[in-house]
């Protein structure tokens, strides 16, 4: 189990290219990283009836929950240069085969609880992480991996993908995709967010989630990063249920 605390913002796509060199400047780090993610979200093939239970104080809780899945892998994108390849637009040619990724033997699972209800500054919320990488060549060569947990009664929700750029430290700039069955290309999320085209993802891991001072240095560092972006970004705590992945009964 993981403790991230996090913040998020939003860049316009005119402020980018300042927002990319003040983070180096402020990182050291002159080359980031890119970032380019696939992901699948789960849901349960049967949604079980919640059942509620009265506690000591006489307050209804459900007993049995169910959570959604994401299952994530990294995919090829080919960029001449990271400062100028800032264009919305993602061409079919410049990915691979999407079934093929789904025989890949490296793929990310992530089960996140709601994040925690508090006054605090950032968001604290726990997830439960592992790698799906020990399926045998040969069985995957006759079940992909959605076959695999549809077995496990979970079947695809959602797909979208991930394009942008990773600091290495606890920032991630980023555009999310889907796929447009009609024109049978990846298009924007949320094509009409012109002057918001690019998300950005503050966030500490804490593995040992009991270490309080840990927790505490976390809290400071990404209230110190807030202030230091304070002119060009606004970082700050989205709604706790926006980021719920429990299933609704």
């Amino acid at each position: 189990m993981v403790q991230q605390l996090s913040l998020y913002g939003t860049i316009p796509v005119d402020q980018f290219i300042l927002v990319i060199n003040t983070l180096i400047a402020l990182t050291g780090i002159n080359e980031p990283q890119i970032l380019l993610n696939y992901n699948i979200i789960l849901d349960p093939l049967i949604n079980l009836k919640a059942l509620q239970q009265t506690n000591k104080n006489n307050v209804n809780h459900n007993q049995i929950e169910q959570f959604l899945i994401k299952l994530s892998t990294d995919w090829d994108l080919k960029f001449k240069s990271v400062f100028k390849h800032t264009s919305s637009t993602i061409k079919q040619n410049d990915l691979n085969n999407q079934s093929t990724l789904l025989y890949k033997n490296n793929w990310n699972l992530q089960i996140t609880d709601i994040p925690i209800a508090s006054s605090k500054d950032v968001i604290s919320q726990t997830f439960f992480e592992t790698f799906v990488n020990q399926l045998s060549t040969d069985y995957l060569t006759n079940c992909n991996l959605i076959n695999f947990f549809y077995e496990f009664g979970y079947m695809p929700k959602n797909e979208y993908w991930l394009k942008g750029l990773n600091s290495n430290i606890i920032i991630d700039i980023f555009q999310i995709y889907i796929y447009d069955f009609e024109t049978k290309k990846l298009k924007l999320l949320d094509e009409n967010n012109v002057e918001n085209s690019w998300f950005m993802k503050s966030f500490i891991n804490i593995n040992q989630i009991s270490d309080i001072d840990l927790i505490n240095s976390g809290n400071k560092d990404l209230l110190f990063l807030q202030k230091q972006l304070s002119d060009l970004i606004h970082l700050k705590v989205i709604e706790r249920n926006l980021m719920d992945s429990r299933v609704k009964s």
